[in-house]
């Protein structure tokens, strides 16, 4: 299990995140985008197989993949990843 924790809140509290190996990454196009039978089809395939499920923030392919991961029962083994 991958652990990390985000300190600096206003009330001095830290958020915990965990995510469990293994891991699926989702990625593609900024421009792109996908059916949402497509996305919610290969979200369930891979969740349904125990893995954890990852994306990024951007616009496009990043969107269409958390438009499935934040309803359950995937939210809880989903996490998104942004790099500034």
């Amino acid at each position: 299990m991958y652990t990390f924790s985000v300190a600096g809140s206003p009330d001095s509290n830290s958020r915990r995140f965990q995510i469990r190996p293994p891991v699926v990454a989702f990625a593609g196009s900024r421009r792109g985008s996908l059916p949402d039978s497509v996305s919610s089809s290969l979200v369930h395939a891979f969740h349904s197989l125990g893995l954890s499920l990852l994306t990024g923030c951007a616009p496009g392919i990043d969107e269409c993949f958390r438009k499935v991961m934040r309803q359950q029962p995937y939210e809880q083994h989903s996490m998104v990843a942004c790099a500034f």
